[in-house]
C-alpha cells in the first residue's frame, strides 16, 4: 500500500516507474485516460498526463497511485483526492511552449555593481582581443601576451630612461626546490606622474662560483651587453 510508504519511499518508487518510462517503451506505457469515460478525467492536463502501466505475462498492470507526462514521461504522484495541480499544469505548459529553435528564449547579461550597465546595449563594441583565454587555450595566446607584456614596459620605461629617473640593480635569489641560483635585473623608476615602479626585466642562471661585484657585472655584460656607457643596451636587449 503506498500510503503506508515513508516519502523517501515514496520518491523512490516514483523514479523507478519515471525510469522504466524513459528506458523499456515496450513493458512500461502510459496509458491517456478518455475524458468521456469519466468526470474525474475532465481537467484539461489530463489530456497530457496518463496511468503508468505494467505488460507482464501479457496482463497490463496499472500504477494507479501515479500519473506521468505522456511527453517527458517525468512521474508524480497523485490519488483522486490528492495531488500537485500546479506541478501538473506547469509541465503541460512548459510543453506546449517548446520549440525546436531559441526564439522563446532571451540571454541577459548578468553584471556586478562595479560593471558599466551600457554594456547591455545592442550597439555596445566587443573587442575579442580583451576577452580572458581559458585554461585549454592559454598555451596558444602565451606569445601575444608576453609581447602585448614587453610593448607596454618598453613604453613605461622609456620616459623615466630619457630623464634619468630609472635605476637598474642585480637581484639574485636561489631556487630552494632545484638548488639553482639566478641573476636578475631590476628596474626601479618613478613616471611623470610621480608613481613608483619596480619591475623585474628578467633574469638568467648565474653559473658563477662567487656571487662578487665583477662576476655579477660579468654575467650582466656577456648576456645583456651592458657596459658603464650603455645603460639602454639592457633594454633593447630585452626587448
Amino acid at each position: 500500500d503506498i500510503g503506508e510508504k515513508t516519502p523517501q519511499q515514496v520518491v523512490q518508487v516514483k523514479d523507478r516507474i519515471q525510469c522504466a518510462l524513459k528506458t523499456n517503451p515496450d513493458q512500461f506505457k502510459i496509458v491517456i485516460r478518455n475524458k468521456s469515460q469519466s468526470r474525474q478525467y475532465l481537467a484539461d492536463w489530463w489530456s497530457v498526463f496518463g496511468i503508468p502501466t505494467q505488460t507482464l505475462n501479457e496482463k497490463c498492470y496499472a500504477m494507479k497511485n501515479f500519473i506521468a507526462c505522456n511527453h517527458c514521461k517525468t512521474v508524480y504522484r497523485y490519488s483522486p483526492t490528492f495531488t500537485s495541480t500546479n506541478s501538473l499544469s506547469t509541465s503541460e505548459l512548459s510543453i506546449k511552449s517548446t520549440k525546436a529553435t531559441l526564439t522563446n528564449y532571451s540571454f541577459k547579461y548578468k553584471s556586478n555593481h562595479d560593471s558599466d550597465k551600457s554594456i547591455n546595449r545592442k550597439d555596445v563594441d566587443l573587442n575579442i582581443q580583451n576577452f580572458l583565454p581559458s585554461r585549454y587555450t592559454i598555451s596558444r595566446n602565451v606569445h601575444s601576451i608576453a609581447e602585448q607584456t614587453r610593448a607596454r614596459f618598453k613604453e613605461l620605461l622609456s620616459e623615466p630612461l630619457e630623464n634619468e629617473a630609472l635605476t637598474l640593480s642585480p637581484d639574485l635569489w636561489t631556487d630552494r626546490f632545484r638548488q639553482i641560483t639566478y641573476l636578475g635585473v631590476t628596474a626601479t623608476l618613478i613616471d611623470s606622474s610621480y608613481k613608483y615602479y619596480t619591475i623585474t626585466l628578467c633574469c638568467t642562471e648565474f653559473t658563477e662560483k662567487e656571487k662578487t661585484a665583477n662576476n655579477i657585472e660579468k654575467v650582466g655584460i656577456d648576456v645583456h651587453c651592458l657596459d658603464d656607457n650603455n645603460i639602454s643596451g639592457l633594454l633593447l636587449d630585452i626587448f
